[in-house]
């Protein structure tokens, strides 16, 4: 083995050896003061011994490149042969069973590029991030989730240089200091832990404004960021009123605090739900109709709304340890999901979450990172931030609402909120809630989050014309993972309904019960081989399964393509209906590549051609649904189920169908395009939104054609639209181009915007996208370039998870150059921003190597052990590198 990965693998945490603190904190006092050559910091805590472990003899406190300048007990100082001090820790004996501890201590701020304690941001403000264990670059103390506590902090800092000065909670005082300097501080009543206190400073101006419950409490809301952001984001101020009603409504949340306020900074971390001081980067933040993509725009609403929630769903409620990371964030991401459906389209927003997860989260369960949601151990726990504790967390907390039903399940997590309020807990207190408010063992849900990997399901069914009878049969099983080489039966929601000739929903009464469901049901899937009878079936349906994505299973039906077809023309569920779209896409496209694998040549069907096509002449339904229709499945999706992904058929059949869609239906695309060419510059209406990216898809079907005038309307759209988002679909269209329509776009998108980093990020997003052969080598000199500086998080955040996350034809280009790049660039990435870098690692395709043919797996063997063995990276990235390798 490897020395760098046997000593990650020294450095394990276990999960079964979880130890409550030995003692508790009840408050503390911090006083800092900035200055980027030398940061001072005193703390003043005070301590008890928690009477529910074993007494131990020393007080252990954590530690990462602090110097400690005194440390004092009860007032008195202690010399150094009171207290032993180590690389990572700082450990005082013989302490009585409360007292308080002062400790003065010094870190250096300037150089500090990781994103972890106390940054400097790109546009000259001082921030910190501290999760998960980050606390400990500021100050000695148990930076553990399940130490929590109120705080009191000062701030005392160049007034010239940063005059703004915040934190968590309440502002309490403030005033001018000798020597240019001056003081804040703030106070946060309510118990706390540390990874999420927050401090920012800088020169920062404010946008205001307040929102009232309907208790009457009245919350002032503050945004900061600097003179010259301060209009890009003002407009989020109504996002956080929408989600403060959303979660007030839903919920019965309000917010504890009676100041809530965001800061902003260019080269901040992505969002942060720090207690009343959520810190942002500039790009998550951002809502200035001049300048927000459209796509983006959604994506903030989702960010901002996420870490708003997160005041119940992590902060007044937060993880006993980093294990239960799911608890928090599954949680978050299902609240932030819903919110953002409610604001826009369900439907939509949640095809695109079922995407991202088919795409990211099963392929991670299919790999060699694959983990429970509460997983067994970790090196570095910011691994524990997965695809799978966010994304496979999530749909666990969306089966529970699809099996009790949406009022018992807002009844459940109200329950949890109020039992659990300031308490570090786990999934079986958010499992016990739904239990007491349902009557239901949510013993085999639990399985779900023990139990690595997804399940795969087969469905048949059988009609009976004599007994007028319609059986359907389920069978489930999950392979074996590391460590689980027996599976439990998962227990699986299946939203179902029955769609007759007419394409009708039936009644359905399943046997054995007297009385009707409706037209919809929830069948309770929950063993190994299962089989639901309906009876009262006048003719042989059409089922519809699963409807609305509501089990994360990847789900082998018996369906004809008739059947497809009928359920694409019919299927009032939206969600459903892109399901069997993207089922009839990928079964057109893997015929293609089958034929293609014995030499042999398909045409692509026309029954398919014109089922598939049929939703752009349904007027029932909104564009947003026409696009989610429309948009073929990724390369990733259609290479699940191969032993070795045969990637340039898969990319050669997927591109032949688009062009035969493209062809076959190139009059409706330019009469749709033109149809809906004209919108309003500015508006960010959910209608607005929809109707731009249905033009959108229609300009890139209509250049996939590579005809020149085409190629030119494309052009065109870039020149002269007013809105930015539409001058991205123009560049987006033209990416896959030879044509000098492609360089003219680029050129002319670049000099609009290079001096507008949010928007000139999506120059190297377009070109990241690319499906071609060189686009690795086209973008390298880009990535090394003085306009890819990687303290820009989100250019570097959004180009490389375009590139080697979801770009797979370029990132596995035959001759290597994604691997060659990815080597380089994420080492200099994990300088920077360790947690961008082992994210990056671990949803990108390298991780699963074995799907790949001999010679690739060779370049992708070299690729990460390029990456373990770099100097001076983190030992998350050694940890993933080398989980990732062969042994």
């Amino acid at each position: 083995m490897n020395q760098r990965t046997q000593k990650s693998r020294d450095l394990t945490v276990y999960r079964k050896q979880y130890r409550a603190p030995d003692f508790l904190v009840e408050h503390v006092d911090l006083e800092f003061e900035l200055d980027l050559d030398r940061t001072f910091v005193n703390s003043r805590a005070r301590y008890r011994r928690n009477p529910e472990t074993e007494p131990t003899d020393a007080l252990q406190l954590d530690a990462t490149e602090l110097r400690l300048e005194s440390v004092r007990v009860d007032g008195r100082g202690l010399d150094e042969t009171e207290f032993q001090l180590e690389d990572r820790q700082l450990l005082i004996p013989n302490l009585p069973d409360e007292f308080e501890l002062e400790i003065r201590n010094s870190f250096v701020p300037r150089g500090n590029t990781t994103l972890m304690g106390l940054c400097l941001s790109r546009d000259g403000g001082l921030f910190t991030q501290c999760e998960p264990e980050a606390f400990r670059k500021l100050t000695y103390f148990q930076d553990r989730p399940d130490i929590m506590c109120t705080w009191t902090t000062k701030l005392i800092a160049d007034k010239a240089l940063y005059p703004v000065l915040l934190s968590n909670g309440h502002p309490q005082q403030s005033g001018d200091l000798p020597e240019g300097k001056h003081f804040a501080v703030w106070h946060n009543p309510f118990p706390t832990s540390c990874y999420i206190f927050a401090l920012m400073a800088g020169p920062l101006s404010c946008a205001r404004d307040s929102y009232t419950f309907k208790s009457g409490k009245t919350v002032q809301i503050g945004v900061y960021a600097t003179a010259e952001n301060i209009d890009k984001v003002r407009h989020s101020l109504e996002i956080i009123k929408k989600s403060m009603k959303w979660d007030e409504d839903l919920y019965g949340r309000e917010c504890d605090l009676e100041v809530y306020n965001c800061g902003v900074l260019n080269g901040c971390t992505g969002g942060m739900e720090n207690k009343g001081l959520n810190l942002f980067d500039l790009f998550w933040f951002t809502t200035s109709r001049r300048l927000v993509f459209d796509p983006d725009y959604e994506y903030r609403m989702k960010t901002i709304g996420h870490e708003y929630f997160h005041n119940w769903s992590g902060n007044i409620v937060t993880v006993k340890n980093w294990f239960q990371v799911s608890l928090k964030e599954g949680l978050t991401r299902f609240r932030d999901q819903r919110f953002v459906g409610d604001m826009s389209s369900q439907d939509s927003v949640r095809i695109k979450m079922v995407r991202h997860i088919r795409a990211n989260q099963w392929t991670e369960d299919a790999g060699p990172l694959v983990h429970p949601v509460i997983c067994d151990d970790y090196v570095d726990p910011r691994n524990t931030f997965t695809n799978t504790t966010y994304d496979k967390g999530q749909e666990i907390v969306y089966m529970i609402m699809t099996l009790l039903g949406e009022e018992l399940f807002l009844k459940g997590v109200r329950k949890y909120f109020d039992d659990n309020a300031y308490t570090p807990v786990t999934v079986e207190n958010l499992l016990k809630a739904f239990e007491e408010v349902s009557n239901q063992s949510m013993a085999q849900m639990a399985e779900w989050f023990y139990q690595a990997g997804t399940p795969s399901v087969k469905v048949d069914n059988h009609y009976d014309e004599t007994e007028h009878t319609f059986t359907i049969n389920f069978s489930q099983k999950t392979e074996p993972t590391p460590g689980q080489p027996i599976k439990k039966a998962m227990r699986i929601p299946v939203a179902t309904a029955l769609l007759d000739s007419a394409g009708q929903e039936m009644e359905l009464t399943l046997a054995g019960e007297h009385n009707s469901r409706g037209t919809h049901t929830v069948l309770d899937f929950d063993r190994e081989r299962q089989s639901f009878v309906f009876e009262n079936v006048p003719e042989r349906p059409v089922p519809s399964l699963f409807r609305h994505f509501s089990a994360s299973v990847p789900v082998q039906q018996d369906l004809s393509d008739e059947d497809l077809a009928h359920l694409l023309r019919f299927d009032r569920d939206g969600v459903t209906r892109w399901d069997v779209s993207e089922a009839y896409a990928g079964r057109e496209i893997r015929n293609i590549v089958e034929e293609a694998l014995d030499g042999r040549q398909r045409e692509t069907d026309a029954q398919f051609l014109q089922a598939y096509a049929s939703s752009l002449w349904d007027e029932s339904i909104n564009p947003r649904l026409i696009c989610d229709l429309m948009t073929l499945p990724d390369e990733k999706t259609l290479g699940r189920g191969y032993c070795t992904i045969p990637i340039e058929a898969i990319h050669s059949a997927r591109e032949q169908v688009r062009l035969s869609i493209a062809r076959g239906n190139q009059d409706r695309f330019l009469e749709l395009y033109d149809e809906n060419r004209h919108t309003e510059p500015l508006d960010l209406s959910a209608t607005a939104i929809g109707t731009r990216r249905l033009k959108a898809l229609c300009l890139d079907y209509i250049v996939a054609l590579g005809e020149p005038d085409m190629e030119a309307m494309a052009l065109q759209q870039v020149k002269d639209s007013k809105n930015v988002s539409d001058q991205i679909y123009g560049i987006i269209s033209l990416a896959n181009s030879d044509s000098d329509c492609r360089e003219e776009a680029l050129d002319i998108f670049q000099q609009r915007w290079r001096d507008e980093q949010i928007v000139y990020d999506k120059w190297f997003y377009a070109q990241a996208m690319a499906t071609r052969e060189d686009t690795a080598a086209r973008l390298g000199p880009h990535l090394f370039s003085e306009e890819f500086p990687l303290q820009m998080l989100s250019r570097v955040f959004g180009t490389t998870e375009a590139l080697f996350c979801l770009n797979r034809c370029a990132m596995n280009e035959a001759g290597g150059s994604g691997y060659e790049l990815l080597a380089e660039l994420l080492p200099r990435m994990d300088r920077h921003s360790p947690l961008v870098a082992t994210y990056m690692l671990g949803r990108c395709d390298v991780t699963n190597w074995r799907q790949f043919d001999e010679k690739r797996q060779s370049l992708i063997h070299d690729c990460l052990r390029r990456i373990r063995d770099a100097e001076g990276v983190s030992e998350g990235l050694i940890e993933l590198a080398g989980k990732t390798l062969p042994s």
